[in-house]
């Protein structure tokens, strides 16, 4: 599977929020019509304008389409389809699961994990004793 390359488009937040409702076309982004839709992709904006605290990458898509596009890796696969890798054995995954994500614990525990540190991963004195040394790399795939 050969996914699209990527756009890029430099711009201020307001002309991305205005593009993603659709104003200007000159973005050439697709209009979110679906006002939960709209809702998620403006809140995962706002994380990462106002609550990144270093490097982010947040990718708002329906469950099916993470589904269409992702594959598990099997032991040993060469495999090159794109794939999820739990780097930190799903942490991140417990510790949001089931929060929205304009929760302000989503957004607080979004800007630990994007703070840097020298190793890449979560400080050995962290307040969570469950992800002391785990890694802090990776994406935010929200549904």
């Amino acid at each position: 599977r050969v996914l699209p390359a990527p756009r890029l488009h430099t711009c201020s937040r307001q002309a991305l929020e205005a593009g993603l409702l659709g104003d200007p076309p000159s973005l050439q982004l697709a209009r979110v019509e679906c006002q939960q839709t709209r809702e998620t992709v403006l809140a995962a904006l706002d994380l990462v304008c106002k609550h990144a605290a270093g490097g982010a990458l947040v990718c708002v898509a329906e469950g099916a389409a993470f589904d269409r596009t992702f594959q598990t890796r099997a032991a040993g696969s060469q495999s090159t389809a794109p794939t999820i890798q739990l780097c930190d054995d799903g942490y991140m995954n417990r510790k949001l699961q089931g929060l929205p994500i304009v929760d302000p614990r989503f957004a607080e525990a979004f800007r630990e994990f994007t703070r840097h540190t020298a190793d890449d991963r979560w400080p050995p004195d962290a307040a969570d004793a469950g992800c002391r040394g785990r890694p802090k790399d990776g994406a935010f795939l929200i549904d």
